[in-house]
């Protein structure tokens, strides 16, 4: 599958660390034009895909580099999500003790 996470090894997503985003003009409270809507899967949302109108690659750049200069990364396959870059085994590690956490919280409760 070329868009679904290999379930062994998880995702961004399911590890909290990637999310959808695009941008909103804050005068007209309406979304920028991206050239596709989020979860679209086809080339056109690609990051690198150039094939779109000039406003549209200014929009998507401004969401990268706005995004990029906070630590975050754009997924290739998709211009709408942004990862916050936490290696796989310190991701697995943090939901490992909050799991930890909340278990020992919980057995004080009962």
């Amino acid at each position: 599958m070329r868009y679904a996470a290999d379930p062994s090894k998880g995702s961004g997503r399911n590890r909290a660390a990637a999310v959808d985003l695009t941008l909103i003009d804050l005068k007209t409270k309406k979304e920028l034009p991206m050239g596709t809507g989020l979860d679209n899967f086809t080339d056109d949302a690609h990051a690198d895909f150039s094939e779109l109108p000039d406003s549209i690659l200014v929009n998507r750049n401004l969401l990268s580099s706005m995004m990029e200069k906070f630590g975050f990364k754009q997924l290739s396959t998709e211009w709408c999500i942004i990862i916050f870059p936490i290696h796989h085994h310190l991701s697995c590690l943090i939901f490992h003790l909050l799991n930890k956490k909340m278990n020992k919280k919980n057995s004080k409760k009962n």
